[in-house]
């Protein structure tokens, strides 16, 4: 009897110590339509801000948070997510909608972002709506837009680096050339002069005798 009674309870500390008290997200029905929550811990615990397709934070260093009524500091802290139906959201780690992108998160649990590597990396966001693509493809393309002018003004930089050293390069030649001329004519004049100092001392000995 002792025997089984014995087992009985490390079967249910087995049981109590490998079932997780937290083991997921809630369920996603508790997330109205249109609207999301960030958590700052995994499995969607710990702090929590609110999301909807009219959130648009530069700057997670430091927002007004409607809802807690204060200003508040997450940037570079948030570690899971929920997204309702018809939300999308942009997530960037860099302020101002700069850096990398995660994105589209859409409907969905995110218990733990540090499974793609996002956890603790998030510093702006952009919520919309599922119906407004369309906007949301304009800033994609003004992204893509703004990275190609860089890239394009990086090139024309290195193009007009690489024309200067090759102007300053054939300016090089274009010098070595005229000294070599300068030299060559100094050389010749000199070997003139020579030589019509040396044929007038021998006129000169000649006329003597």
């Amino acid at each position: 009897m002792k025997k089984v009674m014995l087992s009985v309870v490390v079967l249910g500390m087995m049981i109590l110590f490998s079932v997780p008290v937290w083991s997921a997200c809630p369920d996603l029905g508790t997330i109205p339509n249109g609207t999301g929550v960030i958590y700052g811990d995994t499995n969607c615990r710990g702090w929590r801000i609110a999301l909807d397709a009219d959130t648009k934070i530069p700057d997670l260093g430091n927002f007004y948070d409607r809802k807690a009524g204060r200003s508040v500091n997450v940037k570079d802290k948030i570690t899971s997510m929920q997204i309702g139906r018809g939300l999308k959201c942009d997530f960037y780690d860099d302020t101002h909608y700069r850096g990398n992108v995660l994105g589209p998160a859409e409907y969905g649990n995110y218990p733990d972002l540090a499974r793609n590597g996002w956890d603790n990396k998030i510093s702006s966001i952009k919520c919309y709506s599922d119906s407004s693509n369309r906007g949301r493809e304009t800033d994609r393309d003004r992204h893509n837009r703004e990275g190609l002018e860089r890239d394009n003004a990086n090139r024309e930089r290195e193009t007009q680096r690489d024309r200067d050293d090759r102007e300053r390069e054939m300016q090089r030649d274009r010098d070595d050339r005229e000294r070599i001329e300068r030299e060559r004519l100094e050389r010749e004049r000199s070997d003139r002069e020579h030589n019509q100092t040396i044929g007038e001392k021998i006129d000169n000995l000649l006329k003597n005798k």
